[in-house]
């Protein structure tokens, strides 16, 4: 009689699990699809959901991570990625998105380790391989930086902001010639129109005025 009792108590406990398991599911898929349409409150709630059917549903977690930073709250989705890296610590779209909320974060040594884990991973991506070479400018590894950040460009000519990065970090290493080039890069692909041409704009003249080049800074 109480191995019968054991029996049922098991099956009823996997028929949750799997209940669980397809709830879980359900709300991860409803998540990517709120994502996918712009509504990151929406996802992050569903993907929240998810996580509380199934504890371990992975895919929610990561997902969770990256609606928190479309949302801005970057301390949480960094909670969210870090969770998901104990379970996949070599998996590049955890490490990229975790990288990304560092950079937010401004944990920038965190954010160069997580992201240089990413290349490994993912070496052919060039997102990855933006994200990597500003942190590790933002972290004061200038000449791991600058390497990075030059093959970067070849991949992005026109990315005003890799641009003034890699000008910056030129600097930072000494090279005054090289990043005094690069600025004018920069300052070419950003246009002359828009907030973000303004702000590159800006930052090229703050480099050129630090490189003691004040004439070329008001050009």
């Amino acid at each position: 009689m109480s191995l019968f009792l054991a029996s049922g108590a098991l099956l009823s406990f996997f028929a949750t699990a799997e209940v669980s398991s397809s709830d879980a599911q359900r709300l991860t898929s409803s998540g990517d699809a709120k994502l996918a349409a712009g509504n990151a409150s929406g996802a992050a709630t569903d993907y929240r959901a998810a996580i509380a059917a199934d504890a371990g549903a992975f895919e929610a977690r990561v997902n969770l991570g990256a609606a928190m930073l479309k949302m801005g709250d970057a301390e949480g989705a960094a909670e969210s990625l870090e969770a998901a890296r104990k379970v996949k610590p070599d998996s590049a779209p955890v490490l990229r998105n975790l990288g990304r909320a560092y950079l937010k974060l401004e944990r920038f040594e965190e954010a160069a380790e997580a992201l240089s884990k990413a290349r490994e991973a993912d070496p052919g991506n060039d997102e990855g391989l933006r994200l990597a070479g500003i942190a590790l400018q933002r972290a004061g590894r200038h000449a791991d930086a600058i390497p990075v950040l030059r093959q970067a460009t070849t991949k992005r000519p026109t990315d005003g902001e890799l641009l003034v990065e890699l000008a910056n970090a030129e600097a930072d290493a000494g090279d005054a010639t090289a990043a005094a080039k690069t600025a004018e890069k920069a300052r070419k692909a950003a246009g002359s129109t828009g907030a973000d041409a303004a702000r590159i704009h800006n930052n090229v003249g703050l480099l050129l005025r630090r490189l003691g080049k004040n004439e070329d800074a008001r050009a």
